[in-house]
């Protein structure tokens, strides 16, 4: 059969003596099509960081169906859908990336969906703390202004705590805070930066003596 759809087939046996059986009846669904792929509903970023294991990946299938997450063609979790949802958690006992495929297999016709493609990155190792190139030592200066800058982890967030509060990205592996006190004072600053797995490092300290 070319086509999609229920076949209805009867058997019977004839015997020598024309004596013909009563029938058996079964039915073939010839059924090609596959069913959506499975979302995923607790995360959207590609690649995907975590700072521990296992990861848990939750997402809309449908029910009866048997949900798959596989690496490498080697099955690492699997779940019958029920509800229309699906929670899965992969276990890895080390920092690394895993390139995973979700997918679910059809419960009649056992076609299975499209894979949606993932990369987990599972990294529980802190950065090192922020390296302040400029003012070398800690400062003292008649001016209201000043300028903290240096190296970064490319895509951390750098973050400035004290007497003055601010966040960037570090792009292109530098940060630069502008920093403006109108009092004489001393002023302690510590910055520290945060990864995409959000792993914070220790703190690198900068005091400022305006005068």
């Amino acid at each position: 059969k070319g086509v999609d759809a229920s076949y209805v087939f009867n058997l019977t046996q004839t015997d020598s003596a024309t004596n013909v059986s009563a029938a058996t009846t079964f039915t073939w669904i010839r059924d090609t099509t596959i069913p959506a792929t499975p979302t995923i509903s607790n995360f959207a970023d590609n690649p995907h960081y975590t700072n521990t294991s296992p990861l848990t990946v939750t997402g809309v299938c449908i029910t009866g169906n048997t949900v798959n997450i596989d690496e490498g063609g080697v099955n690492l979790a699997t779940m019958v859908c029920a509800g229309n949802s699906y929670s899965l958690n992969v276990a890895k006992g080390l920092n690394g990336t895993y390139t995973l495929v979700v997918y679910q297999i059809d419960a009649t016709s056992l076609n299975p969906s499209a894979n949606r493609d993932f990369t987990w990155i599972y990294d529980s190792v802190a950065p090192a703390a922020p390296t302040i190139n400029s003012p070398s030592v800690s400062p003292v200066t008649s001016s209201g202004t000043l300028t903290i800058s240096g190296q970064c982890e490319i895509n951390a967030t750098v973050n400035l705590a004290g007497d003055d509060t601010q966040s960037q990205i570090c792009t292109a592996g530098s940060f630069s805070f502008d920093i403006t006190e109108s009092i004489d004072g001393t002023y302690n600053y510590t910055l520290t930066q945060t990864d995409l797995a959000a792993n914070t490092s220790a703190g690198a300290a900068q005091q400022w003596i305006k005068d």
